[in-house]
């Protein structure tokens, strides 16, 4: 709805606000329209400032009838034909106008009161404070981790936290640990709206075990991450308890450990007799605490950084402090909160790297070890699949999902355009299609291409001649994927159509794919949602119609290790090349089989790589 305001006022709180007849009568037939069709109630219709309480729409909010506009009440009354009162909401705050410090809006006040901590009161809609909890806070508040290092945080915590868990028996350091990780160190809405810094839903294991602190009715809506179990990350809303100080909260989930059941037993049982923290966490998340795939080694990983196992106590005796290397897999080694995983085995780490585009691994000194900074260029198209992947997983991330569609109303064919428009619609050829414009290979205008069952392409008009002006269009027919990865025939950053599927996708290298197909969706068909654009590959056995490769230019660096006469002799090569570490290719020149390593535009980079060819014992020229 469209506001006016009489002067030049841009403030919402201007009493000058108003609608005009015309304005309010066709919203008037718009939301009866939208509650007829989708079964929505009156009371189900909300202002703006009933969500967010933002003064929207002022005119509504003021309800002072200037130029006899009508209030909401009015409006709400001509939705359904019957008179409808003016809905009175009790918002908690610290005062009238520190709108920011507002934990919540009720209709009843009776709930309003309820979730009135103190120092906190409740006001009515006029702003007049109808209760206030005066209340003395005895106990830590999070307020007053506010400022402090992590390092000073992660001390304070485990002083709050050892006389808790030795009480009952259990480490502090994994009771602090767990706080640490579960609170971003007393920092998260959740600790700061409610001290609850355990992550304690208001329904856990049948919600009664002796020793709760809760008292059965505080509680506070959020939303928050959880994981599936291939580590996927999605978002629910759900209760969590609120408590008066973080020592409750403490105490609360240590009593639920040693108390909470699954059926008739209890469902940590043995906690209380490990002999080890990591024994300790493990038990803890068979027991169904966390859905956190990695939830294991990020609680050790911060025991070891801060080290909290110091009071940890076994047999009667202080735990040793063996000397352990661990690699972690971050953004970077300073963005201590992008962690995703902490592993012993150097392997473990890499591959974890490996399924996180734009993460790598790092050792105890922060060092990254992999992939190495002198790494090849990376081709044009995965740069832009990169780009793309990075994009699609900060969304999913914010709640916001991708889908697969092919009618063209959900479709963008330019990817900066997609974004802009809100567009989160994609499909196997799209992607395609995005990689080689951002690529710079193909104008932004050219329309669609996609493989076609048979082992066709299906061009639109222009796109063939503008696809292979830059790029090899190469027949396979009769080979699997299988056995061109063997071969070294299938490249990185190569476009790939199928025979006896209609399908198109990119290849990554090492057996990984970029694939907005179904591939790596929640479902099937419309609608389905992606999970990843990136992933071990699912056609191997499939025959390949067509490759599109990117042509090389006069102006790129060929980093070759190898040409033989007989091909054998080249599948050798590239089998002692893949099992060091290193991408590798063949391809047939005059006549020749020609293993290569990389193609780069600056020839610094191809000397770095050179470089450690070299180191590994090949013999190696740039051309």
């Amino acid at each position: 709805m469209c506001c006016k305001c009489d002067g030049n006022s841009a403030s919402a709180e201007d009493k000058k606000w108003y609608f005009t007849k015309e304005t309010q009568e066709a919203c008037v037939w718009l939301v009866q329209k939208l509650m007829q069709e989708n079964g929505i109630p009156v009371e189900n219709v909300l202002r703006h400032y009933d969500i967010v309480n933002k003064t929207c729409p002022a005119p509504y909010v003021h309800n002072n009838k200037y130029r006899g506009t009508w209030t909401w009440a009015e409006f709400k009354s001509r939705l359904t034909g019957e008179q409808v009162t003016e809905e009175q909401w009790y918002r908690v705050r610290r005062t009238w106008s520190d709108e920011k410090s507002q934990l919540g809006a009720y209709t009843n006040i009776d709930n309003a009161k309820v979730n009135c901590p103190a120092g906190y009161s409740v006001f009515d809609w006029s702003g007049k404070v109808v209760y206030a909890n005066t209340a003395t806070t005895s106990g830590t508040q999070t307020s007053e981790f506010a400022g402090l290092s992590e390092t000073a945080a992660a001390a304070r915590l485990l002083e709050i936290c050892r006389p808790i868990a030795e009480k009952n028996d259990l480490f502090p350091s994994v009771c602090a640990a767990q706080t640490i990780l579960e609170s971003g160190y007393c920092t998260t809405e959740l600790a700061k709206r409610a001290n609850n810094i355990c992550g304690m839903k208001t329904t856990l294991s049948g919600n009664t075990w002796a020793g709760s602190t809760w008292d059965g009715k505080s509680k506070v809506n959020i939303r928050t991450p959880e994981q599936d179990a291939a580590g996927n990350t999605y978002y629910i809303y759900a209760d969590f308890r609120k408590y008066p100080c973080i020592e409750d909260s403490i105490a609360d989930r240590c009593a639920y450990l040693l108390g909470a059941q699954n059926g008739s037993k209890l469902r940590y049982d043995g906690i209380q007799g490990c002999k080890n923290y990591r024994d300790q966490i493990e038990l803890i998340k068979r027991g169904g605490y966390a859905t956190d795939v990695n939830y294991v080694n990020k609680i050790c990983d911060i025991i070891k950084r801060f080290g909290l196992d110091k009071y940890d106590q076994a047999s009667g005796e202080i735990l040793p402090e063996t000397p352990e290397q661990w690699y972690r897999v971050r953004r970077t080694w300073v963005d201590v909160k992008s962690q995703i995983g902490a592993y012993h085995d150097l392997q473990k780490a890499k591959k974890c790297a490996d399924d996180h585009a734009g993460y790598a691994v790092f050792d105890e000194s922060g060092k990254q070890i992999y992939p190495e900074k002198e790494e090849k260029e990376l081709h044009p198209i995965l740069k832009a699949c990169k780009k793309f992947q990075k994009q699609l997983k900060s969304d999913i991330a914010d709640g916001h999902d991708w889908e697969y569609r092919n009618p063209a109303k959900y479709l963008e064919e330019q990817w900066n355009k997609a974004l802009k428009k809100g567009k989160r619609a994609c499909n196997c050829a799209l992607l395609a299609r995005w990689a080689l414009k951002e690529a710079g290979l193909i104008p932004q205008n050219t329309g669609i291409f996609y493989g076609k069952l048979g082992g066709g392409i299906q061009w639109g008009a222009g796109t063939k001649a503008a696809v292979t002006k830059t790029c090899d269009l190469i027949k396979v027919g009769n080979k699997t994927v299988k056995q061109l990865i063997a071969s070294g025939d299938l490249q990185p950053g190569d476009i790939v159509t199928y025979v006896d599927i209609q399908h198109t996708n990119i290849y990554a290298g090492n057996g990984k794919w970029y694939d907005a197909g179904h591939a790596y969706c929640s479902g099937s068909g419309e609608g389905a949602i992606y999970k990843s654009w990136h992933g071990a590959g699912q056609y191997d056995n499939q025959r390949v119609g067509y490759i599109i490769r990117r042509r090389t230019g006069n102006n790129e660096y060929i980093v070759q290790t190898g040409v033989f006469a007989v091909k054998a002799n080249a599948e050798k090569l590239f089998r002692r090349l893949k099992k060091k570490g290193f991408d590798a290719i063949i391809k047939k020149r005059n006549g020749q089989w020609v293993v290569q390593c990389g193609v780069f535009e600056q020839l610094e980079n191809a000397k770095k790589l050179v470089k450690r060819l070299k180191v590994a014992g090949f013999d190696v020229v740039i051309k």
